[in-house]
């Protein structure tokens, strides 16, 4: 059910970002914290090592690492019209 919900939210997140950038800000740390937290788990009771899944949880992280160093700047942004 988690990795259906993401078919959503990852663009649902990447379209906030462009347009309310403090709320997409927001959705893409919480997007990415649970999707590394939940792969970081499936990977560690089953043992996933090797081929394409050793691959896909560093870059998962790195990206992590991406989203938390930008999420400041996107939070100091000012708010939109509506107050976000």
């Amino acid at each position: 059910m988690f990795w259906t919900m993401l078919v959503f939210l990852d663009p649902l997140a990447a379209v906030l970002v462009a347009l309310r950038p403090r709320l997409g800000a927001v959705l893409a740390l919480l997007v990415m914290v649970a999707d590394v937290a939940i792969n970081s788990d499936w990977a560690c009771r089953l043992g996933a090592s090797g081929g394409v899944g050793a691959l896909v949880l560093p870059a998962q992280a790195f990206f992590l690492g991406v989203v938390l160093a930008g999420f400041p700047m996107l939070r100091a942004l000012q708010p939109d019209a509506r107050g976000a």
